[in-house]
């Protein structure tokens, strides 16, 4: 995972300007797992471990997507934001206080119980997300959702004659 972070954040700072790099392992029963977290100012980091993993994750669209998606889908939080979103507890207790203008990011699910979320965002005085950058992001999803399930899926022993899943490929 070290590895990963230290080829993604520097690659998403310059291709998508973030403020924050973070990557979720959540799961149905239990509180989510911050596999890693990169934030511009570390004021954040506290309110992110004091609040999100405790109770605030609850409210976030990703993790509710994270329960429903089958494979992975990428996408900006504006599309999965219920209906005023800039007035719900989730903003108003995390949101807003982390100072996010906009959050993209992609679910893809481990097995049963567990999916894994990445996404970026973009902080004060910074502007959200062009629909280009939008495009661009699912497009290189297709190359980060496997890379990040290669992390985090143990390989199993196979028959040589099983062709190599297309996750383990990278």
């Amino acid at each position: 995972m070290d590895e990963f972070a230290r080829e993604v954040v520097p690659f998403c700072r310059e291709v998508f300007s973030t403020q924050s790099v973070l990557v979720l392992r959540f799961h149905r029963a239990a509180t989510p797992e911050p596999l890693f977290r990169w934030v511009m100012e570390n004021r954040l980091e506290v309110l992110f471990d004091r609040d999100y993993t405790q109770f605030d994750y609850m409210l976030d669209p990703f993790y509710k997507l994270a329960l429903e998606t089958e494979n992975w889908v990428a996408c900006p939080l504006r599309e999965i934001a219920p209906d005023r979103f800039e007035t719900s507890e989730y903003y108003s207790k995390y949101f807003g206080p982390m100072g996010l203008v906009d959050d993209m990011g992609f679910v893809a699910r481990l097995d049963d119980d567990t999916s894994v979320n990445f996404s970026i965002g973009r902080h004060s005085g910074k502007r959200r997300f062009r629909a280009s950058e939008i495009t661009r992001f699912r497009a290189l999803s297709t190359v980060l959702v496997p890379s990040l399930l290669s992390v985090l899926i143990t390989p199993t022993k196979r028959d040589a004659d099983t062709p190599i899943s297309l996750e383990h490929r990278f």
